[in-house]
């Protein structure tokens, strides 16, 4: 924690990655919302969790508001924060705490939390004491160089995501600036519409698969939760952009009305094996289509003509790798739809075993590039336009 802060970054902002098999670091008001298999909640020690009380900026007259009361109110708010932590954990949940932080010689109590949770279990503590040699081992920089291989092919849950294996397809080197040396870039406009187009209309979808009709004014309410504003030059491009979203979604809501989509899953996740690695993802909707059902992935971008529609969702490894994991999972040959919602346009492609035979060779290929450490840069006119990197990239096309 301390060494992140150091390096700038505030784990309380943290956006987290749910597609990705990794430890996530974040404070415990940042986790609302959210589970994972396994938690861990550290510094449980009085005067730390729970904090002690700050004086406020304005203090309350003691004739108004007692001390007392304002000390039962900051504890009541600790231990709703404590109970936020505790059940973010589906299966585990592991509760530390340290006699001594930072060099303090005063032994700390176990904070009390602890106590009112497990009662008379809390006597079943387990104790863990370094020794000399393990505590200096912690400042040893041999293995300062860490290879790929430690970070992308763990021992045990070697995994990769669909967007990484694209982004290696689309540049090696792109795939280094993002996952290796993790370059933080400046948001992206296209990306925050794209972002808030998708969440209005999957809480539209999931509302729709339980049966719930939600009114026009609901999604819009949804789509501005979703807004970022960050990355827009200007207020007034972000007020067009905005406004551009609401008509799509218009578009889409009453579209929708007419023709209503059999909504078999929303953002379902999936993983399956391939070659000594796992894939996983998440599907934007799954539909059926009469006996059949089909992958759907929303795209905000517009393609007036369906045959280029039909050409982007051939061409997609996006939508490649859908296939693939039905094919793997389930045993079928699925229909993918590309849903170009500015347009109203579907693309839709119905991937041979030929098709996905190569589509295991280009990931197979990905594989290989990623063990051997291979991140040349393989530049190309579009790639390098679009590419979010490119004002540091020195082997970026010219004009591009």
């Amino acid at each position: 924690m301390k060494l992140i802060r150091e390096s700038g970054e505030n784990p309380s902002i943290a956006k987290i990655d749910p597609d990705i098999d990794a430890v996530n670091l974040m404070t415990a008001h940042s986790s609302k919302g959210l589970e994972f298999p396994v938690v861990f909640l550290i510094s449980l020690t009085d005067d730390r969790f729970p904090t002690r009380r700050r004086s406020n900026a304005f203090e309350i007259p003691e004739n108004i508001r007692s001390r007392k009361k304002l000390e039962d109110y900051h504890i009541q708010e600790e231990r709703r924060l404590f109970y936020v932590g505790l059940t973010r954990a589906k299966d585990e949940v592991y509760l530390l705490s340290s006699d001594f932080y930072e060099g303090n010689t005063r032994r700390k109590k176990i904070s009390p939390f602890i106590v009112e949770s497990l009662g008379s279990s809390v006597s079943k503590t387990v104790n863990f004491k370094l020794a000399d040699d393990e505590k200096l081992s912690l400042f040893d920089t041999s293995n300062i160089n860490a290879k790929l291989e430690q970070k992308f092919f763990r021992r045990k849950f070697p995994t990769l995501n669909p967007h990484q294996i694209d982004d290696y397809l689309t540049c090696p080197k792109k795939f280094e600036y993002i996952h290796i040396f993790e370059i933080r870039i400046i948001a992206n406009p296209a990306v925050s519409f794209g972002t808030a187009i998708h969440s209005a209309l999957s809480y539209y979808f999931k509302n729709t698969k339980e049966g719930i009709r939600i009114s026009f004014e609901d999604l819009i309410k949804q789509y501005e939760k979703s807004w970022n504003s960050e990355g827009f030059e200007t207020r007034e491009a972000e007020e067009r952009r905005k406004k551009e979203g609401i008509q799509i979604l218009k578009k889409s809501y009453f579209d929708e009305a007419k023709n209503p989509t059999e909504v078999i899953a929303i953002e379902k996740p999936f993983v399956f094996d391939f070659d000594g690695i796992k894939i996983r993802g998440r599907f934007d909707m799954i539909a059926r289509s009469g006996k059949q059902d089909k992958i759907i992935d929303f795209k905000t971008s517009s393609i007036e003509n369906v045959e280029k529609a039909n050409k982007r969702t051939r061409d997609s490894t996006q939508m490649k790798l859908y296939a693939l994991a039905i094919k793997k999972i389930e045993g079928k040959l699925p229909k993918v739809n590309l849903h170009f919602v500015a347009s109203n346009t579907i693309g839709e492609y119905e991937f041979s075993k030929s098709d996905l035979e190569k589509v295991e060779e280009t990931v197979r290929r990905v594989l290989d590039g990623l063990k051997h450490e291979n991140f040349k840069a393989t530049p190309g006119y579009n790639e390098c336009r679009w590419c979010a990197y490119k004002n540091i990239c020195p082997y970026k096309i010219k004009g591009a």
